[in-house]
């Protein structure tokens, strides 16, 4: 790839490909092996999860660049809001041609229509021919649309690669749906219809959990692992040679240092390879070891407010309280621990704690070791929560000065009544006055 001389080579922004694509070669050979395989291999739907900056967007994409390539017909689609049947609808009818813009047609010869279908993928151009045929009616619904453009593949030698971004999102209706129509088009009728979709690790306890969505819950599953430092360095050092710049070992010690093993290490690389890029003046200046110092704060402040901050909202506050709970301990804490001080403050049940941390753990929020002690995880670090809840993490912290979690006494002097929008018991004294309160 030719970078111009004063051009950044680094792509911060979510689901752009980077110059340098690190630490995913083995995944995307593992899936693409699956798509070759066909139908009956397990590979063929698959599911790709991790925390935000994981670089899920970007393996969709790449994954998509190279069965176009092979001549698959390419249908791309994200789950981010209702509408999802419409949109898939809409990309077959892209597909097919409808629209010229995309340099696909239907074209006439003998007598006879011969279909071309096609869609435009970045620079690329997945095209194949269908062969003979008498325009089929259109069809009436996503199942229907599905059905006919992997049957046309099937009779031109190809197949369709149907990718769904955003899954964790998708509406659990439509979600059933879906799974419905893939699992009887690829499964029941064995036609060309691969699936891969991408999301959030919380997909393990919503989507995946849903009785009624079994086709999903037997999709191979592949897991964004944190890159290893040499991955990292080859992402750093590698673009800005690339585009004709220079950074000193140190600079990229510890620029390495500061990416780390963590969940979101590709964003936090991209982020931070912008800035020293910028920082530094690259390429006519070497980016030395002071800009690296330098830029450290600007992209811890980029990854909070891109990552850790959204990630922390979208939590219930029965959950916000739990991390709370976890972040004003020094290092792991015990399950038991926590649960009797989020108990103490929200007046939930042992249970629904347990519930709790669990559904932390299962969505990258917190990490559990052997022993069975949780700590919390770079994807919403201590200093987001103290940024985001100051008030409740003072007063955790202000148990660990007295002595402990709270007693079954003081318990009882709380209103714990249920509220059942906020879904979580009032932590207000007994017999307050005003409304109920889910947090302090």
């Amino acid at each position: 790839m030719s970078i111009p001389m004063e051009a950044n080579p680094f792509s911060p922004g979510f689901g752009r490909t980077p110059h340098s694509l690190v630490g995913r070669d083995d995944l995307l050979v593992d899936l693409g092996a699956g798509l070759a395989g066909g139908p009956r291999d397990p590979r063929y739907a698959s599911l790709i999860m991790g925390v935000r900056g994981s670089g899920k967007t970007v393996v969709l994409n790449e994954l998509e660049d190279r069965a176009a390539r092979q001549g698959w017909v390419i249908l791309s689609v994200d789950g981010s809001s209702k509408g999802l049947p419409e949109r898939i609808v809409n990309a077959i009818e892209f597909a097919r041609g409808d629209n010229p813009t995309v340099g696909a047609a239907a074209v006439s010869q003998q007598g006879s229509r011969l279909q071309t279908f096609g869609l435009r993928l970045g620079v690329l151009s997945a095209t194949w021919r269908a062969g003979t045929a008498q325009a089929p009616p259109p069809p009436s619904s996503m199942g229907d649309a599905l059905a006919a453009l992997a049957n046309a593949a099937a009779q031109a030698g190809t197949a369709v690669l149907l990718t769904v971004d955003e899954l964790h999102a998708v509406d659990r209706e439509e979600a059933r749906r879906l799974s419905s129509d893939i699992q009887h088009i690829a499964g029941r009728a064995g036609l060309p219809l691969a699936f891969v979709g991408a999301g959030l690790l919380e997909m393990r306890y919503t989507l995946l959990a849903d009785t009624k969505i079994t086709f999903m819950q037997r999709c191979e599953r592949y897991e964004m692992h944190p890159l290893v430092p040499a991955d990292v360095v080859v992402g750093l050092s590698l673009p800005i040679r690339d585009a004709g710049g220079d950074i000193t070992s140190e600079a990229l010690q510890a620029a390495t240092a500061f990416v780390g093993e963590s969940g979101h290490g590709p964003y936090k690389l991209q982020i931070l390879g912008h800035t020293i890029w910028r920082m530094a003046g690259a390429p006519d200046r070497t980016i030395d070891a002071r800009t690296v110092q330098r830029s450290l704060p600007i992209a811890e402040a980029a990854v909070a407010r891109s990552i850790c901050v959204p990630a922390w909202h979208e939590l219930s506050d029965s959950a916000q309280s739990y991390l709370a709970a976890a972040a004003a301990t020094a290092g792991q804490t015990s399950p038991g621990e926590l649960a009797m001080r989020v108990a103490g403050r929200t007046g939930l049940s042992a249970r629904r704690t347990a519930s709790i941390r669990r559904r932390l753990v299962l969505a990258g929020y917190l990490a559990q070791t052997a022993d069975g002690t949780v700590g919390l995880t770079d994807l919403v670090p201590s200093e987001v929560v103290r940024q985001e809840a100051p008030e409740e993490l003072s007063q955790y912290e202000a148990d660990d000065t007295h002595d402990g979690p709270p007693s079954d006494t003081a318990l009882e002097l709380l209103c714990r009544e249920w509220m059942p929008r906020a879904r979580a018991h009032c932590v207000l004294p007994a017999a307050h006055s005003g409304r109920c309160r889910s947090r302090l």
